[in-house]
């Protein structure tokens, strides 16, 4: 970069310019051995000599600049620039500091006004086009490519989000709605990426680090999640989504008080939210007050019947409560497979061949298949079935995270598929074209469970084992498989479906 030497409009006497010019060389030197300290103090001494000097100012932006502090090298390149504004370099730098600070409208402003004064060359061209990316989509884009988005329009949306990220890599907008696609599909890696992303870029906006504090959660990185959503809350204290996925948080670190205050911050925001009166279920489960827990559960689905997930924790809640009677607790549970079972009208066909002599293929699904105790005791079951050539295993995971329990356990089966991003048809429509004659569910009613994909009858033969100590409630899964310490043949048949 160029120094410049340019002096105030007033000379100064002849003895006070060679003082000047000899600081100016010196500073010049500290600063190219790497001294910038040094520099500084020459440079200020300068300044104390002659406060407009263009070149001690364009000195110390540039010092500023190099050590990563664009906001204190702004104010000396302006000053600069005032100076002496034919030194095309005191524009170039300047501008350079106001792209680094990320303030593109006021460096959109100050390349036209040089551009009227002659800025012209390859270096003031790059800053053209380096400001082009930075802009903004207009707001009829953003609104048509969130429409997709809220629309459950998946393909389209990331399509949208991508090319939102190539024109305009340095707006959050497209990493956030790339990160909301992403998180929707199941790859929690890549959505954490993106809005981490989105979040450098609009460090301010609290969806988006209400979104990111979710994605913190379900990777397990409680500490940091709880931090975002903080912040998240204090920039937008009437965000109730934001308010939930504090409380979800404090949930998954045992601070169950502290979760409790956050959901009822989101249910008085919000009464009516979807997930927060869910939230506040389980929190109350887990703060031992079953009562209530389920009072709320029922409440939910009254609002929404077809909330599978309050359904099923209330399910669960259910089989813990002591004066629930196995006869009730059966009914409960044959109540959500007729809610799920109506709405998914299982399948009584399949293309699966029945010639005896072929491979059988059997699916396990579930969001255990990690550092869990389902996962410990299925893992001998997949080393056997793995040395069986009559047999052949396919694992359909539902949890967007892998941990070294998950890549042990993918060794030991022929076919793997992370399904945490399918909807209930896409799951229906793999199992199908994988053609698996049978299909066990080690989940039951825990989260993370697929029992309305279940309920679509995607296999021809489908059993629940180990995850849930009981009936899915599911004419559609066929068997319960259980010792017979655990269930003496024909004593408990009526409670399964």
């Amino acid at each position: 970069m160029h120094y410049c030497d340019a002096m105030s409009s007033l000379p100064p006497g002849d003895e006070v310019r060679q003082i000047v010019t000899e600081a100016l060389q010196a500073a010049r030197r500290e600063a190219g051995a790497g001294n910038p300290g040094q520099a500084v103090a020459l440079y200020g001494a300068v300044l104390d000599l002659q406060p407009g000097h263009a070149g001690a100012h364009h000195g110390l932006g540039l010092l500023a600049r190099q050590a990563g502090d664009p906001a204190t090298a702004i104010p000396h390149f302006a000053a600069a620039l005032q100076s002496d504004p034919n030194e095309p370099d005191h524009w170039l730098d300047y501008l350079d500091a106001l792209v680094a600070a990320r303030q593109f409208a006021t460096a959109l402003e100050l390349l036209a006004l040089g551009r009227q004064h002659g800025l012209e060359g390859k270096a003031a061209d790059a800053i053209e086009r380096q400001l082009a990316t930075c802009s903004a989509p207009d707001a009829a884009t953003i609104d048509a490519a969130a429409a997709l988005f809220n629309g459950g329009q998946l393909e389209e949306a990331g399509n949208a989000a991508y090319a939102l990220i190539e024109q305009f890599p340095q707006h959050a907008f497209g990493w956030k709605l790339l990160g909301g696609v992403q998180h929707q599909r199941g790859d929690l890696a890549q959505s954490l990426h993106a809005l981490r992303t989105a979040a450098a870029h609009a460090p301010d906006d609290a969806e988006t680090l209400s979104n990111l504090g979710l994605a913190l959660m379900r990777a397990g990185e409680l500490a940091e999640s709880h931090e975002v959503l903080l912040r998240a809350t204090a920039l937008q204290p009437d965000n109730a989504h934001a308010h939930n996925h504090l409380a979800i948080t404090l949930m998954e670190m045992g601070q169950l008080a502290d979760a409790h205050a956050a959901v009822d911050t989101a249910l008085a925001l919000a009464p009516q939210h979807r997930q927060a009166g869910n939230t506040l279920a389980q929190v109350l489960q887990q703060r031992n007050r079953p009562l209530e827990a389920v009072d709320i559960f029922r409440s939910v689905l009254a609002r929404d019947p077809d909330h599978t997930d309050a359904h099923s924790n209330l399910l669960f809640c259910l089989s813990q409560m002591a004066g629930v009677t196995p006869a009730d607790l059966t009914e409960e549970h044959r109540a959500y497979g007729r809610r799920v079972e109506a709405r998914a009208r299982p399948s009584q066909t399949w293309d699966n061949t029945r010639a005896p002599e072929r491979t059988l293929r059997v699916g396990f699904i579930s969001g255990d298949l990690r550092n869990h105790a389902v996962a410990h005791f299925i893992e001998p079951v997949f080393e056997r079935l793995a040395g069986r050539p009559s047999i052949v295993v396919h694992a359909y995971y539902n949890f967007p995270l892998h941990d070294a329990v998950t890549e042990r356990l993918r060794s030991h089966v022929a076919h793997w598929r992370d399904v945490a991003g399918l909807n209930d048809a896409a799951l229906d429509a793999l199992v199908r074209a994988d053609g698996i004659d049978i299909l066990v569910d080690l989940s039951g009613h825990t989260s993370f469970n697929r029992l309305p994909a279940l309920a679509r009858k995607p296999a021809p033969v489908q059993a629940s084992w180990i995850g849930y100590p009981g009936t899915t409630g599911l004419t559609a899964v066929d068997y319960y498989m259980a010792d017979r310490l655990l269930l003496p043949p024909g004593q408990y048949d009526h409670l399964f479906t």
